[in-house]
């Protein structure tokens, strides 16, 4: 099911939204904090740590990220 998501991109006037894959980890490493899971229902404490388990759980099937 998700397989035909990979390709999607959304297009806005100052953003845009396309699926998360392994060579995001550079860029998000840049604004990633701690502080960023306050209220989110897991702790990561590492950006790669994040990325590595969201990816995993697209391959899965379970999740599917965006950035």
């Amino acid at each position: 099911m998700f397989s035909k998501w990979d390709a999607c991109l959304f297009n806005g006037c100052l953003l845009q939204i396309r699926p998360l894959n392994y060579t995001d980890i550079t860029s998000l490493q840049k604004v990633f904090s701690l502080d960023l899971f306050e209220y989110y229902p897991s702790y990561f404490s590492s950006c790669d740590e994040f990325v590595n388990k969201k990816i995993i759980e697209k391959e899965k099937q379970i999740y599917y990220p965006w950035v």
